[in-house]
């Protein structure tokens, strides 16, 4: 059983999407830690689509970035444009979920005891 004590501002920040839980070990990291990843990904992506004609970007939505407009469509992109990349490969982005993905996932709870709050998983680790 794995667990990771919260605070109570990360279990706020867990709520609104800015923190995130690792999958595997229950390490919390901020949404912008991750951005230098989320980068990397969309420039090797942009250098994938910039092979292909007729490539364009849509307008992004009102006050999102250019960051913003690749982490919502990328996956739009990959499929539309045949694009050779493997968002897998990029093992950073892939261990981080979000608290509404990971608390819907079997084995995973939260608990509260002595006035303290507990991401708790049941997952075995083969590797443990």
């Amino acid at each position: 059983m794995k667990s990771q004590k919260l605070n109570d501002y990360q279990y706020e920040e867990l709520q609104k999407g800015v923190l995130l839980i690792n999958k595997y070990d229950l390490s919390l990291k901020y949404l912008y830690e991750l951005n230098a990843n989320w980068k990397e990904f969309f420039f090797d992506l942009m250098d994938k689509l910039s092979e292909k004609k007729g490539f364009f970007v849509k307008p992004a939505e009102e006050g999102e970035s250019l960051l913003d407009y690749f982490k919502r469509d990328y996956e739009y992109l990959i499929k539309e444009y045949n694009i050779k990349i493997d968002f897998r490969d990029y093992i950073e982005l892939n261990d981080y979920m979000t608290f509404k993905e990971w608390i819907a996932e079997d084995g995973n709870f939260m608990a509260f005891k002595d006035w303290d709050l507990y991401l708790l998983s049941d997952k075995t680790d083969l590797f443990e």
